[in-house]
């Protein structure tokens, strides 16, 4: 007999849903080259997809995964209690 409780999957966006911030534009804004604003108005028109526009944005940045890392960890905040849900996911 079962108890019916399988495993859960639960998905959650970072941007401006687990962290208060926008980290993919705080990272933009530092380390990008600028273009990106333009690309982000074609995504909003509907005019690229979403992946069209993060890997054209990220591949115009100069800079390393760990220095992107270590400026969004000082920068971006993430929501309040958002790190107790982590915590109750990862006992259930």
């Amino acid at each position: 007999m079962t108890t019916g409780r399988g495993k859960v999957t639960f998905l959650v966006d970072f941007d401006e849903t687990a962290a208060e911030q926008n980290v993919a534009e705080l990272l933009l804004h530092r380390f990008g080259n600028g273009g990106w604003e333009e690309l982000r108005e074609g995504f909003r028109q509907g005019l690229i997809s979403l992946q069209e526009y993060q890997e054209t944005a990220f591949r115009q940045v100069d800079a390393g995964s760990q220095e992107m890392g270590r400026y969004a960890a000082e920068q971006a905040n993430l929501r309040t209690g958002f790190l107790e849900l982590v915590r109750y996911c990862n006992l259930n």
